[in-house]
């Protein structure tokens, strides 16, 4: 979620981090910025098939890797619920002041930080 500068760098670790990641979905409420990512981090990594998701849920829900790089704002708009993830997945949110994943705005309720019991 979030297609600007955050998202290429943690694009950059994912790719050194997990050398069997094929496929980026990508949502940016401006969709020019993800096609802008898309064109960019397409060049940069050719072998990675890039999908532009119209919503953060179609992004999210086959996603095993949720990477969320949204801006801190006084009255956001939650991203994501809980249920929008599918079970296993793991949610990073990353943004441009250090805070937990469990800033509530961006995550709501029904978001776990931990996994299940059925999961575990």
């Amino acid at each position: 979620m979030g297609c600007g500068v955050q998202a290429r760098t943690s694009l950059m670790a994912l790719v050194e981090e997990m050398p069997s990641l094929a496929e980026v979905r990508c949502y940016d409420l401006y969709p020019e910025a993800a096609r802008r990512f898309v064109a960019d981090m397409g060049a940069t990594f050719p072998a990675l098939r890039f999908i532009v998701c119209m919503s953060a849920a179609e992004a999210a829900r086959p996603a095993d890797v949720v990477v969320t790089a949204v801006p801190i704002v006084v009255d956001p708009a939650p991203t994501l619920d809980g249920g929008q993830l599918k079970e296993g997945a793991l949610a990073y949110l990353r943004s441009s002041r250090a805070i937990s994943a469990s800033w509530p705005p961006v995550w709501q309720p029904g978001a776990r930080a931990t996994p299940s019991a059925s999961s575990a």
